[in-house]
């Protein structure tokens, strides 16, 4: 028998081990010393429609997202109130197939921050050290690109916002406080709804400050965000929103848009 076989293999067999384990440690996020990794699929533990709300008693249907303990109704302006309840009966007073919508939703037009987190679809994360990358199962969603600085420089210079450029998703700059990653966004395009379940209007003026955190056991991603909007709010609107982990090998499902012709025909009319 060949000696130097039983020297080699159980070398040969440690290498392979350690090779598994910083594998799978680069894979799982981690805290402390390092910066969170966000990175990985990430569910809805209890929609927001299964929660008890609060509903304005004045508002057709109530509230139907918000009210909640972490998702308190908004502080609109009265401006910004009469535009959610006029929406409200106007769709109403709409009969669809798909039930109330507005023109917006049946058009299929694309959707933007902050509305896509009041939905229960997944969210998928990829991080690399300059930039988080957000896409969502959600159909007319854009991905969201959050620049992280360092490395990425940040410069008000090139800020849409200064230089008259508005977008669906804003532009977000963040950096890190401890393990926390602060993001802030402005540069709104204000013809998505800031909330489209409830039909909540935003202005170009709105700007968000959000605090990603994950938790010790990387199994729970927490986004505390806080909403400023002199044209629409009356005071700063924060929220909470929070996935767990999905379970090893899930996938994304690919989600579409249909035009709703029923809702553009009665409108047309």
């Amino acid at each position: 028998m060949d000696v130097r076989a039983h020297i080699k293999l159980p070398a040969i067999l440690a290498l392979i081990a350690a090779g598994i384990a910083a594998s799978a440690a680069a894979q799982q996020p981690v805290v402390g010393d390092q910066r969170p990794n966000f990175a990985g699929f990430w569910v809805v533990q209890v929609p927001s429609h299964d929660l008890p709300r609060k509903s304005p008693p004045d508002l057709p249907e109530g509230w139907r997202a918000f009210g909640t303990q972490d998702w308190p109704g908004p502080p609109l302006q009265q401006q910004a109130y009469d535009i959610v309840k006029t929406q409200r009966i106007k769709e109403g007073q709409a009969v669809t197939i798909s039930g109330g919508l507005d023109e917006k939703t049946a058009r299929c037009e694309a959707g933007g921050f902050p509305d896509f987190l009041e939905f229960d679809n997944p969210l998928d994360i990829l991080q690399r050290p300059d930039e988080l990358l957000m896409v969502t199962e959600r159909d007319r969603q854009l991905p969201r690109h959050i620049y992280i600085s360092p490395p990425h420089p940040i410069s008000d210079e090139y800020s849409p916002a200064r230089n008259g450029v508005f977008t669906h998703n804003g532009h977000s700059l963040a950096h890190w406080e401890g393990n926390t990653l602060v993001i802030k966004t402005d540069g709104f395009d204000p013809s998505p709804w800031m909330f489209s379940i409830d039909r909540i209007p935003h202005s170009d003026a709105m700007t968000t400050v959000e605090r990603l955190s994950v938790s010790a056991d990387t199994n729970v991603l927490t986004d505390r965000l806080e909403i400023t909007d002199p044209k629409t709010l009356t005071a700063v609107w924060k929220l909470k929103f929070t996935w767990h982990r999905a379970p090893p090998a899930t996938e994304a499902i690919e989600s579409t848009c249909e035009i709703d012709d029923d809702y553009l025909g009665i409108k047309d009319k």
